[in-house]
């Protein structure tokens, strides 16, 4: 026993030696790693506990507070839950209508089913919601064929039927009504999927109508000769029915004529005349250019008979929202100038005559503009900005889209002086670009030095441009001086068009009203090559002309040819630019060998040839601008 002890008390010591006489070597630290931290979102909340209803109006509390998180899911799960005394079809309704909202359309028939197996009865007014959400999703075979949609509206005559024999409140005309409504959502849903010949089928077979369902069908047709005749056919029957003399109104009317304006055939483009003409009853054919004149303004239909006084709202014309626009550049597409401004004097004096639900801004003011520079009215042009100006209306304020129609009627107009006062005026820099006696009688600049709170407008590429093709069409060289100093106040370079515009293949899309889709980066491009065109253009037969040192003084000239060496370098670095230097190079290649042969043979033209003649001279380029003039 002591042998043992003996021998573990020796083993014990032996350890703890070793123990203190060992070096204990630290452990090398982990690798680090250089990994991104990625921190993970908190878990949304999510809600498992529902809250059933006892009764319809507390189901719909719940939904909507459901709505306000998107939880479309749980919605339909809790109407799903709920008994039939619960969740009744206004429920339902309320839920089609979320379906909209959250553009979740292809679940509706779904749903629907679901509505069917409950045996919850649709009413009226599920049913007019229910079409209306068909014309809202986007086109779908599959979801929305042609056999579902004519089961849904036998299904909704069937409800018609029923709510009639069941409902002895509803007055007959309430019940007509209902059943014009529904046919028009269902008319509109047909034409949004494609399928024409169907809601044509059923327009044809209508006893009863309104002017909505007219316009529905008429915004369906194109400009192929079967919708024309189709149109044709249209008119010409509701132009005979006496008996519902409103069913051709404005709005379909001017439907129709704009349809008839895309044709390339000119006596469609009559026909279109003619149906203005009857609706509004103004002659259009003998309306020759007569500059305004202040008599006292008469209503558009002229004199009303003692008779037609009693019921005026059968005979006198109203514009609802957006009518105004359409009929202005329609008349200005048919080259009607004098009649926009006989229609302009009339509104203008008194808009809350002729007006519904809608004011006059600065776009219709802008598409008068065109119409009095066509006219050579470029003092209604200033009457007009100062008519604007002194509404003090914020819509009537102008824009930059206003100055550049003012400046296209000083185009049309070869007005340049009046031109440079209306860029002089708009943008409050009369003092540097226009001489005192001018300014002492413009009373537009008076205008705008006392008006108060009137931001300075800053030109566009596109008004620059037209002021230079305005002194080149005029070809007096001492206004086409004047308006390139007027044009280097600005800007010696267009303003460049956002790269990011074009490039982006999504890039939204502007519709002309007479033309294709075209986006607005295309549009900008195009006038900051045309300011370069006509600015080189004037730049080059100005340092031509032998006798530049005795219009201008050298420091104009040195001027002037700076601005052309910046152009050229400015050409040279834009990749964008290359086919618009190459057309310059032509251009100045022609020019150099027209002069060469004048000079080999002087006889072909008088020596007294001056420039006058060369500056009026327009190229096929600078004409294309007419293109984008007649859009807007």
């Amino acid at each position: 026993m002591n042998n043992l002890r003996r021998k573990l008390l020796l083993l014990n010591t032996n350890n703890r030696r070793l123990i203190s006489t060992a070096t204990i070597k630290p452990l090398p630290p982990p690798p680090t790693l250089n990994l991104p931290v990625t921190i993970k979102p908190p878990p949304q909340k999510q809600i498992i506990n529902l809250r059933y209803a006892n009764n319809p109006s507390e189901l719909i509390i719940r939904i909507e507070k459901l709505a306000r998180d998107q939880r479309l899911d749980l919605i339909i799960q809790l109407i799903k839950s709920s008994s039939i005394r619960v969740a009744t079809i206004s429920v339902w309704t309320e839920l089609f209508k979320l379906l909209i909202q959250l553009n979740r359309q292809n679940l509706a028939y779904k749903l629907f089913l679901e509505l069917k197996r409950r045996q919850i009865k649709p009413d009226l007014k599920f049913f007019h919601l229910y079409f209306h959400l068909i014309s809202t999703a986007e086109r779908s075979q599959k979801h929305f064929s042609l056999e579902r949609l004519t089961s849904l509206w036998n299904q909704s005559q069937q409800s018609i039927n029923n709510n009639n024999n069941n409902n002895t409140t509803t007055t007959p005309e309430d019940h007509q009504a209902s059943i014009i409504s529904l046919t028009n959502a269902y008319l509109n849903c047909l034409l949004h999927h494609g399928y024409h010949p169907e809601a044509f089928k059923i327009f044809n077979s209508l006893k009863t109508l309104d002017s909505s369902t007219l316009y529905q069908i008429s915004r369906s047709l194109s400009g192929t000769k079967e919708d024309l005749q189709r149109a044709r056919e249209l008119i010409e029957r509701f132009k005979k029915e006496d008996q519902e003399p409103s069913l051709l109104d404005l709005r379909t009317t001017l439907s129709l004529a704009n349809l008839f304006l895309k044709s390339n055939d000119t006596s469609d483009h009559q026909y279109a005349a003619d149906l203005i003409q009857e609706r509004i009853g103004i002659q259009l054919a003998d309306n020759p250019y007569k500059f305004w004149a202040k008599t006292k303004p008469q209503p558009i239909l002229g004199h009303l008979s003692s008779s037609e006084k009693s019921d005026s709202s059968k005979t006198m014309i109203r514009f609802e929202p957006g009518q105004l626009t359409t009929l202005l550049r329609m008349l200005l597409k048919m080259n009607k100038f004098a009649l926009v401004r006989r229609v302009w004097t009339q509104i203008s004096t008194n808009p809350d005559l002729y007006l519904q639900r809608d004011t006059i801004d600065s776009t219709h003011c802008g598409l008068v503009m065109i119409a009095m520079g066509r006219c050579g009215a470029m003092d209604s042009v200033k009457g007009l900005l100062r008519w604007m100006i002194e509404s003090g209306n914020k819509r009537l304020r102008p824009t930059g889209d206003t100055l550049d129609k003012a400046i296209q009627a000083a185009w049309q107009t070869e007005d340049v002086s009046g031109g440079i006062s209306v860029l002089a005026s708009l943008t409050q820099t009369h003092t540097e670009l226009m001489e005192p006696e001018e300014i002492a009688q413009d009373g537009l600049v008076e205008l705008i030095q006392k008006t108060r709170h009137l931001a300075p407008l800053t030109p566009s590429n596109r008004a620059l441009a037209t002021l230079l093709q305005a002194a080149g069409r005029a070809g007096k060289i001492a206004e086409i001086g004047r308006a390139l100093e007027a044009v280097a106040r600005f800007r010696s370079l267009p303003d460049p068009t956002p790269a990011a515009a074009l490039a982006a293949p999504g890039a939204p899309k502007q519709t002309a009203p007479f033309g294709g889709p075209e986006s607005s980066a295309e549009i900008e491009r195009y006038w900051v090559d045309q300011f370069i065109w006509v600015l080189t253009d004037l730049l080059d037969k100005l340092l031509a002309r032998n006798d530049r040192s005795k219009v201008f003084s050298d420091s104009q000239i040195e001027k002037f040819e700076d601005w052309r060496s910046l152009i050229d370098r400015s050409l040279a670095s834009d990749p964008l630019a290359s086919s618009l230097r190459s057309r310059i190079e032509v251009r100045a290649q022609e020019r150099l060998d027209w002069r060469t042969l004048q000079s080999a043979s002087p006889s072909r033209r008088p020596s007294s040839h001056s420039s006058s003649h060369s500056f009026s001279r327009v190229s096929s380029h600078r004409r294309s601008t007419s293109d984008y003039r007649r859009r807007e």
